[in-house]
């Protein structure tokens, strides 16, 4: 919850709102793209592990497009705090599905190993390679694109929590505004009644004397 309190920009200098309605969009973009790319992939074939692979994200796909379809119902036209904390739970489970499959995909990287070397000889023998250590090349390069996916899915991982943590601190302050709100209004009702029963003595007695 600190983090979440604490949390004022987006990128550090993007307001909540705009911040919010920015990761929406992007993540709606990068799920159609998603959907797009898995179905072409299953339509032209391929091996099995790639179909079996493009067929699951086919069908995370579906399920994480309406959320952020919801999401931007809530963001351009609800606005209330309710929905947006339903939006922020939701958000957190695509995140939390995200990473768990950032997490499966960098470790089938590195048990399928030897499947990424052979493939590496065979493609370079094919186009003529002349190296006089083929194996000692593709481990190298092996060990070279693991670093920089790890790398890279590391900053996808922490700019996932942190878009995150945006929407649940944008839902937090919106709910805290409606409270304010009606807190006011309560308030303010509370003091027209509190006027209306001290004024309402005066005016029985001027009547009684009368």
């Amino acid at each position: 919850m600190n983090l979440v309190t604490k949390t004022t920009k987006c990128c550090c200098c993007i307001p909540l709102r705009g911040g919010v309605i920015i990761i929406t969009l992007l993540s709606l973009i990068g799920t159609v793209l998603n959907i797009v790319s898995d179905i072409l992939s299953i339509v032209n074939g391929g091996n099995n592990n790639n179909k079996t692979t493009s067929i699951i994200s086919l069908i995370f796909g579906t399920l994480f497009f309406p959320i952020f379809v919801f999401g931007l119902f809530v963001l351009c036209c609800a606005k209330t705090a309710r929905l947006l904390r339903i939006y922020s739970i939701l958000y957190n489970i695509f995140t939390a599905i995200e990473i768990i499959g950032i997490i499966i995909s960098i470790i089938l990287f590195f048990v399928f190993k030897n499947s990424y070397v052979n493939d590496c000889i065979n493609i370079n023998q094919s186009n003529g390679s002349s190296s006089n250590d083929p194996v000692g090349d593709c481990n190298h390069e092996f060990r070279v694109v693991g670093i920089v996916l790890v790398i890279i899915y590391i900053i996808v991982i922490i700019l996932l929590i942190h878009f995150a943590l945006v929407i649940a601190a944008y839902a937090a302050n919106r709910r805290a505004k409606e409270d304010n709100a009606s807190s006011g209004r309560e308030v303010s009702e509370s003091n027209v009644s509190s006027a209306h029963e001290i004024s309402t003595p005066g005016v029985t007695g001027k009547k009684s004397e009368i």
